[in-house]
């Protein structure tokens, strides 16, 4: 067995904003054939999470992603890195609601991004263009 270090700790905060910055370039490909106003990108500071307390490791500024279109919205913003299951977890929130996107990827095979859906037979679908479509549709 393996053990973990703080160099571990920082190279995967390092991978992550990584990951999260190839998923928000994802959507700006995607949005050059979506009708939009506008995308916000910004900095937040990192949710510290116990790795982090454990290692010591500081908290780094991880991007947010939003995009707008009239009165809509939707905000893409990091949530946590360490999820079971997943590498990581981002908060969706449009007008209407919150959802959830996980990267079921990993280091041999890049990012799988899924959007978490209400579906007891099959509650993760990938995320795609057409996902991000009906998200920026999504109103109150």
């Amino acid at each position: 067995m393996t053990q973990v270090t703080s160099n571990d700790v920082t190279e995967r905060i390092r991978d992550w904003v990584s990951r999260l910055n190839g998923l928000y370039s994802k959507l700006d490909t995607w949005l050059e054939a979506i009708p939009h106003d506008r995308v916000e990108r910004e900095m937040l500071p990192q949710v510290i999470e116990p790795f982090m307390r454990q290692f010591n490791v500081p908290p780094q500024d991880v991007p947010t992603y939003t995009v707008f279109k009239g009165r809509n919205r939707v905000a893409f913003v990091p949530s946590a890195l360490w999820v079971a299951g997943s590498n990581g977890r981002v908060n969706v929130t449009t007008n209407a609601r919150q959802h959830v996107l996980v990267d079921r990827g990993n280091a041999d095979h890049g990012s799988n991004w899924q959007l978490v859906v209400e579906d007891f037979d099959r509650p993760l679908v990938p995320f795609s263009k057409s996902q991000l479509v009906r998200l920026l549709l999504e109103s109150e």
